[in-house]
């Protein structure tokens, strides 16, 4: 079985973690798990951590490392807590999911944020994967990565781009973070 759709049929984001066993369904089902993973990201720190504490597999590779859970939700907390406003938005026509097999999918597409602090704002796009899996019925993030395709930081009325204080969030594969 390998499946491929494309996703994107606008839908508000729902809280199922039932799987559908319908190649259709499956694909649907993954598209919206994948939205409202980035709906949830948008909602304040504490409903946002909690949620992905739920949502990770135990053991994630995480941009091409395999890390406890408890490591990767860590770095989503710091990043948050960094940049405490966050607006993310899938790009219109980008999500397309894959399935392997019944248990085993991915979704893949790109991504607009704006992200603010008392000190900057952070805008940009880029482009993401998370692969899924179906663990005690419940669909679960076992992997993920990102490239950044663009992004813009102003900080108190001045425009950076490419510099290396820009803020990290494993969006790019540089490992340079503040």
């Amino acid at each position: 079985m390998n499946l491929t759709a494309n996703a994107n049929a606008p839908q508000p984001p729902v809280q199922s973690n039932s799987p559908d066993t319908s190649s259709g369904d499956l694909l649907a089902s993954i598209a919206e798990e994948t939205r409202n993973l980035f709906s949830v990201t948008n909602k304040p720190n504490a409903a946002t951590i909690a949620y992905l504490q739920q949502k990770y597999s135990e053991q994630v590779s995480f941009f091409g490392k395999t890390l406890p859970k408890a490591n990767v939700v860590s770095d989503k907390k710091a990043f948050f807590q960094r940049w405490p406003v966050r607006n993310y938005s899938l790009v219109a026509d980008s999500l397309r999911v894959t399935c392997d097999t019944q248990t085993t999918c991915t979704s893949e597409g790109k991504v607009e944020w704006s992200t603010t602090n008392p000190k900057a704002i952070s805008q940009g796009s880029a482009a993401f994967s998370y692969g899924w899996s179906l663990e005690a019925g419940i669909w679960k993030i076992r992997s993920e990565t990102s490239k950044v395709i663009s992004r813009n930081v102003s900080r108190n009325g001045t425009e950076a781009s490419g510099s290396s204080n820009l803020p990290q969030y494993h969006l790019d594969q540089s490992g340079d973070r503040n």
